[in-house]
C-alpha cells in the first residue's frame, strides 16, 4: 500500500521552534461507530491521503496478467445491463456484511465507494481520467505515423534503409508478417524493460486525479435525484455542456478520420458520390 499527501490546509501552530510557532502535523484515523470526532479527538485541521495498492511479487503480477479477463461464456453469451447491475448490487451487500463484521468494520458508504457502485454516474474526476488516458493512447498510436513521415521524406537514412529491406522481405515472403510484428512488440518490451526504474516510482496524484476541485469531489459524492441548491446544479450543468462539447469534437473528429480510411480501402470518395 502505498500512501501519499496532496494539501494540508488549516493546521494550527502546536510548538515553538525556534522561536516561531509551528504545526504539529500528524493525523488520526478511525474505523466503525467509534470513529467520530466527538469522542475526544480534535479537528486541528485538514490533510488530503491518497492511497493505492500495488503487487510487490512480480510473478504473481504476471501470472494474474496472463489469466483472461472474464470467462469464456461472457463472449459467447454476454450478460445484459440489467443483471450485471444486479449481480454488482449483490456483491456489494455479501461484502458489506462482512466487513461490518470485522474488527474494524468500515461503514455502508465506504466499502460502496471502494467497489465502485456509483460507476455509472457521472463523475468529473473519472471522465477527465478517462479522456486523458485516451488521449495518451492516441498519441502512442501517432508515433507510427511520424515515423512514417520521416520515411517518406528521407530524413533518416539508416530507418529508410531498414523500412525498404524488411517490406521487401514481405513482399517476398508475406507468410513473416505475423512474425515481424510479434518481433516487434517483443523487442520494444525489451526495450523498455531496459529502461524500467530501479526504484519504487513514486504516486502520481494525476493517475486517478484525486487533486480534484472540491465541488468536483462534492458532484461525485451527491446524491441521486440531486440534493444541492439549484445554483449549484445550474452551474454544474452549464460546467457538463462545455465538457461534451469537447468530447462531441472528439468523437466527431474520430469518426471523420475512420470515414477516411474505409473510403480509402473500399476505394470510394463519400465526398463525390453519384447522382441518382
Amino acid at each position: 500500500m502505498e500512501l501519499g499527501i496532496l494539501m494540508a490546509q488549516g493546521l494550527q501552530p502546536m510548538k515553538t521552534k525556534d522561536g516561531h510557532r509551528t504545526p504539529d502535523a500528524y493525523c488520526v484515523a478511525k474505523y466503525g461507530k467509534n470513529g467520530s470526532t466527538a469522542n475526544g479527538v480534535k479537528k486541528m485541521g485538514e490533510i488530503q491521503l491518497p492511497v493505492r495498492f500495488s503487487c510487490s511479487s512480480r510473478v504473481k503480477m504476471m501470472h494474474i496478467y496472463s489469466q483472461p479477463l472474464l470467462p469464456k461464456m461472457h463472449f459467447i453469451h454476454p450478460l445484459p445491463g440489467s443483471q450485471l447491475d444486479h449481480l454488482r448490487y449483490q456483491a456489494t451487500q455479501i461484502v458489506l456484511v462482512h466487513l461490518s463484521c470485522g474488527d474494524f468494520p468500515l461503514r455502508k458508504e465506504v466499502i460502496e465507494y471502494m467497489l465502485e457502485m456509483g460507476s455509472q454516474m457521472w463523475s468529473m474526476r473519472r471522465t477527465k481520467g478517462n479522456i486523458f488516458r485516451m488521449m495518451d493512447l492516441l498519441g502512442r498510436l501517432m508515433a507510427p505515423r511520424k515515423q512514417f513521415h520521416q520515411i517518406c521524406n528521407w530524413k533518416n537514412p539508416m530507418m529508410i534503409v531498414v523500412a525498404h529491406v524488411v517490406l521487401i522481405m514481405l513482399i517476398i515472403s508475406p507468410q513473416l508478417i505475423l512474425p515481424m510484428i510479434f518481433v516487434f512488440l517483443l523487442l520494444i518490451g525489451g526495450w523498455g524493460y531496459r529502461r524500467k526504474p530501479r526504484m519504487p516510482m513514486h504516486m502520481d496524484t494525476r493517475f486517478s486525479y484525486a487533486d480534484a476541485h472540491p465541488d468536483e469531489i462534492d458532484e461525485e459524492f451527491d446524491t441521486f435525484p440531486t440534493s444541492r441548491d439549484l445554483e449549484v446544479v445550474r452551474m454544474r450543468y452549464d460546467r457538463l455542456r462545455s465538457i461534451t462539447g469537447r468530447i462531441h469534437t472528439m468523437v466527431g473528429n474520430l469518426a471523420t478520420q475512420g470515414d477516411r480510411l474505409q473510403s480509402l480501402l473500399s476505394w470510394r470518395d463519400r465526398g463525390r458520390q453519384p447522382c441518382s
